[in-house]
């Protein structure tokens, strides 16, 4: 699979790096197989799609109307999407299925990092941020302190 640079990623309120981050997400993830359906530079919508063996192979695990963001994989296997209405999307087979993990609020959630298999954050809307140590299985709020929309976020130690 490729890899990013993460030392690219930067948390920040304005709208361009936003857009070449999900620009090169899109871009990166096709190269591994892994597909989304994309209506614009900037955002994909539904559910995640797989590709196999040079066809496209639509998917959609999930009901329909979500505008997905932002995605991150940890490796070929493990990723997490998140988008409108405070969704959040985990997959442990590449893609293949999809399963919704609660967060918490019903913002747009607009970026995410995992540094593992289990530890990640999320920022959206309204200066959220939420962190989770078990995989998304629970989602940890976290203060901010800011009212501002969060964009990106890179996952320090």
């Amino acid at each position: 699979m490729a890899t990013t640079a993460e030392t690219d990623r930067r948390a920040e309120t304005g709208g361009r790096a936003a857009r070449l981050w999900i620009r090169l997400t899109v871009f990166l993830l096709l190269l591994a197989g892994v597909c989304l359906p994309v209506v614009s530079a900037d955002t994909a919508v539904a559910a995640p799609v797989t590709c196999g063996d040079g066809a496209w192979v639509w998917q959609n695990p999930l009901p329909t109307g979500m505008t997905m963001t932002d995605v991150d994989f940890v490796d070929a296997r493990h990723g997490w999407t998140v988008g409108s209405f405070g969704t959040v999307l985990r997959t442990a087979d590449g893609g293949a299925s999809w399963q919704r993990q609660a967060t918490g609020t019903r913002g747009l959630m607009s970026g995410l990092d995992f540094r593992s298999r289990t530890s990640g954050l999320i920022v959206g809307a309204d200066g959220y941020v939420a962190r989770t140590t078990n995989a998304g299985r629970h989602w940890s709020k976290r203060r901010s302190r800011t009212k501002a929309d969060l964009l990106a976020v890179t996952y320090a130690d």
